[in-house]
């Protein structure tokens, strides 16, 4: 699943993004080689304020939203700087 956020300065603004949300009529994913894209953290400064919780602050996901069913494993591999 990929991503957007409304504000990428407020979690709970995610949403979903599908072909059809972005105008075109199918999207291709290709593996590389190139090097991983970093900077994450930096472009969502929330993110370490997140790490034992969803998207939309809640503790607990009880399906309510897409916000609540991510958490930050879902936008980050690896160890999330405290």
């Amino acid at each position: 699943m990929f991503v957007t956020f409304g504000d990428p300065k407020d979690p709970k603004t995610v949403r979903a993004v599908t072909p059809e949300s972005i105008g075109v009529k199918r999207i291709t994913i290709e593996i590389t080689d190139d090097p991983v894209t970093t900077g994450i953290q930096a472009r969502l400064g929330w993110l370490p304020a997140y790490y034992n919780k969803m998207l939309d602050g809640q503790r607990l996901n009880d399906g309510s939203s897409l916000a609540n069913n991510l958490a930050t494993d879902s936008l980050w591999q690896g160890e999330i700087e405290r």
